[in-house]
């Protein structure tokens, strides 16, 4: 038994405990007031899921679809009920989100032409700048690394499929899930806690093909339901790491979806709230304000400075946006009211129709030829146009809209005077004055909304001709076309489709219609040196290509370097291969060059190891070169190695159909092999995708070798009626 304590060990043990308890609770008290006080160091997440619709999530009252992630998210988080886009298009708004400043001062203001400057910096670099690591994982080429963004990371993701040549970049992307365990095995690799991630899904932007299991759901709405998969595995990750308590979050959707609603299928042309606003959830760390609703009106410029002021870190000049913190941080704090900016360039870069601007408070006014008042206290879906009723109102906003605009700096001129006229002088040659009429500029501006059955036609075609059906896509165009003449893309994508048929004359007179309405447009101007370089005017090709290189350097060099290695002119194309690679360091020009080079001196061997080379440096292209497993096939063919031969010009045809003298290498390569019949069927296969001049001519090549006089006979005639016996002449001695 053991023996009392006596009263000065007692006391000497009580002193301790005190002791003891005192510096736990001051260890406790400080923790507290560093938690509170102190700005965090990290995580800081933000998760952009593309087109999604505010009001098609639960969290916003939407009973459709089931979305338990985002779900739980707001439960623990800061719910924005009106947050908006500045542009309904996934590059600019991301630019515009990331930077705190509206499009018109990033230059970033469209998806397709725009890429990101090196100024001002992006909120990854300011982060940067303070001690975080970075990394941007995105989930569709609209944001890959040929727009510029990567730069704003240390990290930069985005191993999106490799698409056939002729498939825009904005129908590219990836299942997000692939973009998730990308970001896990980074995060993992992380020694802190102290960095910045912009994870990017995809889902649901169209085309909408959601997972079967979530079928019961309407397409957009199973794709929303998987989008929600894929953010609850993230987030569960993040809990299992122990980083998501402390972690700042922040999920937004880059703009909305318009599903119909104002003629519009998807997103892009109009200003109304199904396609600006978004849904923004801040899950603050610690939950911070959990399950708490903000009804102000919010932007997206305001997330950049409110995500440094949490951080703790300074704002830089120039910033538009506000800091949400005070909001975020306090139930009583009531953001001031601001009047929110949005803008649509897209109706007049593509389509040579007016540009739609929109000023929010209350109220949207649209800015247009025909413009629009809504009263979105009543009248969210934008059904009702006030304008008449209500001009001293609109007249107000359209005051407060155009002094906006005034700051907006003037649009960077990348083409001189000379340099228009040039390509004007180019684009006019051989083109009767109807023609020339056809193409000009509407003398009054153009309201898309007048232009609703258009837009549908293009978007059909376009789609066509993202699948390789040119001939459907073709006729599409030549119809939206002849309802409204003056449309760049239209023209330029029929140029494209009739440039892969291999109608090369018909090719350069589309392109030459759109180089006349937009003279700026870097597709246009480079498709018109590529159908000058396969019409043999390689003098005009070359002047062209110059030009284009001011618009889009990497595709007009690499033209370029093809047009003079044709000339042929070795010194001028090694100097265009440099700068096509300088453009774009995974376009392997100079190796092509060399290898083209010594192939020409029948140095096979020599030649093999650089379009090898070649190959290798395009290895993680988007876009496949052109021509490079073509020479690679050819050379193993003439080096006795059959079997390589055949496997690249087959891997060429996979991903250039219309390539002539690979079909035509391939044929020949079968009727060495004694595989006839195989021969026969790729001349016949050659006719089926091109029926051209060329086509018929490389087709009567392969029948002659297959001894099948009375087959040539056939196609001679049939080519004598289809294109002239000049032409054929023509096409054989090339």
């Amino acid at each position: 038994m053991p023996l009392p304590l006596r009263p000065s060990r007692w006391r000497f043990r009580l002193v301790v405990g005190f002791i003891v308890l005192a510096i736990v609770g001051a260890a406790l008290a400080g923790w507290f007031v560093a938690r509170t006080s102190a700005p965090p160091s990290g995580p800081v997440i933000l998760v952009s899921i593309d087109a999604l619709r505010a009001d098609h999530l639960p969290a916003y009252g939407y009973t459709g679809v089931r979305t338990p992630a985002i779900d739980a998210l707001a439960a623990d988080g800061i719910l924005f009920e009106r947050a908006y886009a500045h542009v309904p298009l996934t590059l600019p708004s991301h630019v515009s989100l990331l930077s705190g400043r509206l499009p018109f001062e990033t230059g970033v203001r469209d998806g397709t032409r725009a890429r990101v400057p090196p100024r001002p910096l992006l909120l990854p670099q300011l982060l940067h700048r303070r001690g975080f690591d970075t990394a941007g994982i995105v989930s569709a080429a609209r944001l890959g690394r040929e727009t510029g963004l990567g730069q704003a990371f240390d990290f930069f993701d985005d191993d999106v499929p490799v698409a056939m040549p002729w498939v825009p970049r904005e129908y590219v992307g990836r299942d997000g899930a692939g973009a998730v365990e990308t970001a896990k095995r980074w995060i993992d690799q992380r020694h802190d806690e102290r960095f910045f991630l912009l994870l990017h899904l995809d889902e649901p932007h169209a085309p909408y093909v959601p997972p079967p299991r979530f079928g019961r759901y309407q397409v957009y709405d199973g794709e929303i339901a998987y989008a929600d998969e894929i953010v609850g595995r993230f987030l569960q990750f993040l809990k299992d790491r122990g980083m998501y308590e402390q972690a700042l979050i922040v999920l937004v959707s880059d703009h909305g979806e318009s599903l119909g609603a104002h003629g519009e299928a998807e997103h892009g042309l109009f200003l109304y709230d199904e396609t600006l606003r978004t849904p923004l959830i801040v899950k603050m760390p610690w939950q911070e304000g959990a399950g708490r609703r903000v009804t102000a009106a919010v932007q997206h410029i305001d997330l950049t400075p409110t995500i440094l002021d949490i951080m703790g870190l300074p704002r830089p000049s120039g910033l538009r946006g506000r800091s949400l913190r005070p909001v975020l941080e306090s139930a009583d704090e009531v953001p001031a009211r601001q009047a929110i900016y949005a803008e649509s360039v897209g109706p007049r870069l593509r389509f040579g129709w007016s540009e739609l601007r929109s000023i929010t408070d209350g109220r949207r006014y649209i800015l247009a030829p025909k413009p629009e008042l809504f009263d979105l206290g009543r009248d969210r879906a934008g059904r009702e146009n006030v304008i008449d009723r209500e001009q001293a109102e609109a007249a107000a906003l359209r005051a407060a809209l155009e002094k906006l605009v005034a700051a907006a700096p003037p649009p960077a001129q990348p083409l001189t005077d000379e340099d228009v006229e040039s390509l004007l002088q180019v684009a006019s040659d051989g083109l009767t004055p109807v023609d020339v009429l056809a193409s000009a500029v509407p003398a009054a501006p153009v309201d898309p909304k007048d232009r609703l059955g258009v837009i549908d036609r293009c978007r059909r075609a376009a789609g066509a001709a993202a699948e390789g059906r040119f001939r459907e896509a073709a006729s599409g165009f030549r119809e939206a076309l002849s309802v409204d003449p003056g449309m760049p893309e239209a023209w330029r994508e029929l140029g494209a489709a009739l440039l892969a048929l291999g109608q090369a004359p018909e090719a350069l007179d589309a392109f030459r219609h759109a180089v006349r309405v937009d003279p700026e447009d870097g597709q246009a101007v480079v498709g018109m040196a590529k159908a000058l370089r396969t019409l043999g005017k390689l003098d005009e090709a070359k002047r062209t290509a110059e030009i284009g290189a001011k618009l889009d350097a990497a595709s007009a060099y690499e033209t370029l370097t093809r047009i003079e290695l044709e000339r042929p002119n070795l010194v001028q194309a090694r100097e265009a291969a440099q700068l096509a690679q300088q453009a774009d360091p995974e376009l392997p020009m100079p190796a092509f060059v060399e290898g083209v080079d010594l192939f020409a001196t029948e140095k096979y061997d020599e030649a093999l190891p650089r379009f090898e080379d070649a190959l290798n440096q395009s290895a993680s292209r988007r876009v496949p070169v052109a021509d490079v497993r073509l020479f690679a096939g050819e050379c193993l063919a003439r080096l006795g190695r059959r079997a390589e031969a055949e496997a690249q010009l087959r891997d060429e045809l996979k991903w250039f159909p219309m390539n002539v003298r690979a079909r035509g290498a391939l044929a020949s390569l079968l009727v060495a092999d004694g595989r006839l019949e195989a021969a026969a069927a790729e001349a016949e296969e050659l006719l089926r995708v091109q029926s051209t001049a060329e086509g018929y001519a490389a087709a009567m090549r392969v029948f002659s070798s297959l001894a099948n006089r009375k087959r040539v006979v056939a196609l001679r005639a049939e080519a004598r009626k289809l294109f002239g016996e000049h032409a054929i002449r023509a096409a054989e001695q090339r």
